[in-house]
């Protein structure tokens, strides 16, 4: 792909169910969904990414535009 960038954004396991608003993760739990990254399949994070955000150090705003800012800097 000529103008792609993968931004890969962290968050720990425990923060993801915290913030389970679908209940995807308590569905994966209750044993009624097994492709849930980090639950029923294995998550592989990305090798080369060429931008990380840390969603749990960050407010989602934040987040946001330093994503917006890495972008600009891969693909401008």
């Amino acid at each position: 792909i000529k103008r792609f960038a993968e931004i890969y954004v962290t968050c720990a396991l425990e923060t993801c169910q915290q913030r389970d608003r679908k209940g995807i993760y308590a569905a994966a739990n209750a044993g009624q969904a097994d492709h849930v990254p980090g639950l029923g399949s294995a998550y592989e994070p990305p090798l080369q990414p060429e931008g990380v955000i840390d969603s749990e150090r960050l407010a989602p705003a934040a987040a946001a535009s330093l994503g917006l800012l890495q972008l600009a800097g891969r693909l401008g």
